[in-house]
C-alpha cells in the first residue's frame, strides 16, 4: 500500500536568531545533540536558522536549551502543515491555471509532468536532445537535455547544470532554474550566442526518487530512496561521491540528513552522473550544482578549508556572478570557497567534478532566500529565483 503522507500538524517552523560566537557553537552542538535538521547551516555573518521543532519531547527540551543559552526565535509557524497546505494550494491553482501548457514561471511540477514536458521539447527541436543517463533506485529514469546549436559543427565546450540532487530543495528542481534556463537556452533568441559557442547539458532532477517522495509522501525528505541499515532509507547524494568520502560534515548514523552510503558512488543516481560526466572529460568548461537556499555562490574545496590551486581565478569569476545578481534584483549573494562559506562537507559534486573529473570552473549555488520561506519558496517567486541565477551564471559564461 503506498505511504500515507506525513503530517507536519504537530511540528512548529521556528526562525533562530544567534548573536555571538558562544551562541553559533551553542546552536550547532544542539543540532547533534537533538538531532534537529536545521534548514541552513548556523553561519559567521549570524543569519536566522530555520528548523522544524517536533511536537514531542525533544522539541520541548530543544526550546528549553535556547532559552538556557539565551539564544532568541521566533515561531514563524505554528502549525507547518498548514503552511505546506497554502504551498500545495498556491501550486494547484497554478496548475489548473495554466492547464494547457507548461507554466515556467510560477508552478512546481511533478516527476511525470517534468518528463513530459523534456521529451515534449526535444521532439520539437534540433537544438534539444533528450536522454537518460540510467535509472534511479526505483527504476526511474533520470533525464538530462543537450542543448546546443547543432549547425555549428566544430568541437564546443560544454557546460553542466546539475539540480535536485536533494529531494526537498524543489527551487531548483522545479520549474525554477533548471527547467527555466532550459527553456530560455531553447525559446529565447538573445542566447543563440550561447547555443554556438557551447553545449548545454541540463539534468533537472539528478534524484528522482527522493523528488517523488518529497511531493507524495514527506514535503522535507532529502535523501536518494535505497534501503539502509537499521531499517533505514537514503543516503546524501552530496556526500556519496568519491572525494574525501566519509569525512568531514557527514553523519556514521544511517537515519541522519548527511549519512553519505556505505560507500562513494554506492547510490545508483551519484554513479550514472559521474560516469556522464567523466565520457565529457576534457571538455567541460563549467560545472554548476545548483541548490536551495542561502544565497551563496561558493567554489572548492567542501572537504577542507585549504583553497584550490587556481583559487584566484574561481573568486572572480565568484564575483562577476554575484555582482550581476545584485544588478538583476538587489539580492546579496555570499561568495567563497564551501568550507569557509558554510561548512566543511565531503564527498561532494563539486569537490568532485574540480579532482577526479578535470573540471577546474566548478560552483555551488544556493539560490534565494536567506531564510524567509527556506524551502517552502512560494511559487510566484521562482521566476525572479531563476533569472537572477542566470543573470550571475551568464557573467560567468561571458569570461570563459
Amino acid at each position: 500500500a503506498p505511504e500515507k503522507p506525513v503530517d507536519y500538524s504537530s511540528h512548529k517552523l521556528i526562525k533562530i536568531f544567534p548573536k555571538n560566537v558562544k551562541q553559533l557553537v551553542d546552536l550547532r552542538r544542539f543540532g547533534s545533540d537533538f538531532k534537529m535538521d536545521y534548514w541552513n547551516a548556523p553561519m559567521p555573518d549570524m543569519r536566522p536558522v530555520l528548523t522544524l521543532v517536533p511536537g514531542e519531547k525533544i522539541g520541548a527540551e530543544f526550546l528549553v536549551a535556547l532559552n538556557k543559552s539565551r539564544i532568541g526565535f521566533e515561531v514563524t509557524a505554528d502549525n507547518f502543515q498548514k503552511m505546506l497546505n497554502a504551498e500545495r494550494d498556491e501550486n494547484s491553482r497554478n496548475l489548473r491555471r495554466f492547464r494547457s501548457f507548461f507554466d515556467y514561471q510560477s508552478t512546481y511540477h511533478s516527476y511525470d509532468e517534468i518528463i513530459a514536458e523534456l521529451q515534449r521539447v526535444s521532439t520539437n527541436n534540433s537544438k534539444v536532445v533528450y536522454n537518460s543517463m540510467g535509472k534511479s533506485y526505483e527504476g526511474r529514469q533520470i533525464p538530462f537535455l543537450t542543448i546546443t546549436n547543432t549547425d555549428v559543427k566544430e568541437p564546443k565546450k560544454t557546460i553542466v547544470f546539475e539540480c535536485g540532487i536533494h529531494a526537498r530543495e524543489w527551487v531548483r528542481v522545479s520549474t525554477a532554474t533548471c527547467l527555466w534556463m532550459a527553456n530560455t537556452l531553447i525559446t529565447d533568441s538573445i542566447n543563440e550566442e550561447l547555443l554556438k559557442k557551447f553545449e548545454f547539458i541540463v539534468i533537472p532532477s539528478l534524484n528522482p526518487d527522493g523528488y517523488v517522495y518529497s511531493h507524495t509522501v514527506n514535503r522535507m525528505w532529502r535523501k536518494t530512496r535505497s534501503p539502509q541499515r537499521g531499517g533505514q532509507r537514503g543516503a546524501d547524494p552530496n556526500r556519496n561521491f568519491d572525494s574525501h568520502f566519509g569525512q568531514a560534515g557527514t553523519q556514521l548514523d544511517p537515519s541522519g540528513e548527511a549519512y553519505p552510503g556505505v560507500k562513494p558512488f554506492s547510490e545508483v543516481e551519484t554513479k550514472a552522473l559521474a560516469n556522464l560526466v567523466l565520457s565529457k572529460r576534457g571538455q567541460i568548461a563549467a560545472y554548476f550544482a545548483i541548490h536551495s537556499f542561502s544565497q551563496l555562490w561558493m567554489y572548492p574545496y567542501g572537504y577542507t578549508s585549504v583553497p584550490p590551486p587556481n583559487y584566484a581565478q574561481l573568486e572572480r569569476l565568484s564575483t562577476r556572478a554575484v555582482d550581476a545578481i545584485r544588478a538583476t534584483s538587489g539580492l546579496v549573494f555570499n561568495k567563497g570557497t564551501i568550507a569557509r562559506t558554510i561548512y566543511k562537507a565531503s564527498g561532494s559534486s563539486i569537490d568532485w567534478a574540480y579532482d577526479s573529473a578535470g573540471c577546474k570552473v566548478v560552483f555551488a549555488l544556493e539560490l534565494r532566500d536567506k531564510g524567509q520561506y527556506g524551502f517552502i519558496l512560494p511559487p510566484s517567486q521562482i521566476r525572479s529565483a531563476a533569472t537572477e541565477t542566470w543573470a550571475g551564471i551568464k557573467a560567468v559564461l561571458g569570461e570563459l
